[in-house]
């Protein structure tokens, strides 16, 4: 998925620029599977805030502890 890989790249430089930005985190159900909706909320340099849609997530244990966790783990591979 190269074109999915240079738009999170995009979006997560915007967001290492920013000065503040939020993480938003939903579940939604895929067939059988659970997955996490990651979206980010941040400020641009035009000052205006944007919310882009990073990806879903697939995840397998449900606690708000291990969601955290996978958010800062996954987030921390984008960069």
């Amino acid at each position: 998925m190269i074109g999915h890989d240079c738009v999170s790249a995009d979006i997560i430089k915007e967001v290492n620029e920013s000065q503040f930005f939020a993480i938003l985190a939903d579940d939604a159900t895929s067939g059988q599977r659970e997955v996490l909706s990651l979206v980010l909320r941040y400020g641009s340099k035009d000052n205006t805030i944007k919310e882009q849609f990073l990806q879903f997530h697939p995840f397998e244990k449900w606690t708000g502890q291990i969601l955290g966790q996978q958010n800062v783990d996954h987030l921390s591979r984008l960069g």
